[in-house]
């Protein structure tokens, strides 16, 4: 894969949601909504290599992907997105991934199912139930905003946690103390990102 994308083999598939009905003086930010569905998924939707990598469990090739700015609510031509794909495969590192880089779970496909109406083991559904329950944040720096499709849930590894955008941290880190690139990403909310801190100032 990082081969691959030395040759510029992801580039077809970045930014490929275009809106043809955009309307002229549109803010920057509203034009590239990434929640914004298409309309007709048979005619706008594409297979990327991150709904192949969701499906099969591929976390890894997931990471860097995502590194490479894959978006994983881009559809295929059923209306699936790579949560979706994950939800399917049934691979709770990959579908952790998408968790912690922020995505809305309940987004349906084409034919309206949703990530859990897809999932195919008891913690994926568990993971995926355990996100829609979490109706508001559980930091404080927000006030306990509410979640919306706008205000996306992002899923704390340490403490197995949602919070929002302002209460969490992302960021890449190396994998292993033997790892040259950071292509693993990390989510923590802020308490867990300030004891994990501490912790490596005293090393």
């Amino acid at each position: 894969m990082r081969e691959l994308i030395l040759f510029g083999a992801h580039t077809p598939y970045l930014n490929s949601q275009v809106d043809s009905n955009k309307k002229e003086g549109q803010q920057e930010d509203e034009e590239k909504d990434a929640f914004r569905k298409p309309q007709d998924a048979s005619k706008t939707g594409k297979y990327t290599p991150l709904h192949w990598a969701s499906y099969n469990g591929h976390h890894k090739v997931v990471w860097i992907l995502l590194k490479e700015n894959l978006s994983p609510t881009e559809i295929d031509m059923y209306g699936n997105t790579s949560v979706h794909q994950a939800a399917a495969g049934g691979t709770d590192k990959v579908l952790k991934c998408f968790l912690m880089g922020g995505v809305d779970v309940n987004q349906e496909n084409a034919r309206s199912h949703s990530p859990l109406d897809l999932a195919t083991n008891e913690s994926t559904r568990k993971l995926i139930s355990k996100a829609m329950n979490t109706e508001r944040c559980k930091g404080t720096v927000c006030g306990n905003s509410v979640f919306d499709f706008k205000n996306i849930r992002y899923f704390c590894e340490s403490c197995e946690s949602f919070y929002c955008k302002q209460c969490s941290k992302r960021d890449w880190v190396f994998e292993t103390d033997t790892s040259k690139t950071k292509e693993r990403l990390i989510c923590r909310c802020d308490t867990c990102a300030a004891v994990v801190n501490k912790f490596e100032g005293e090393l």
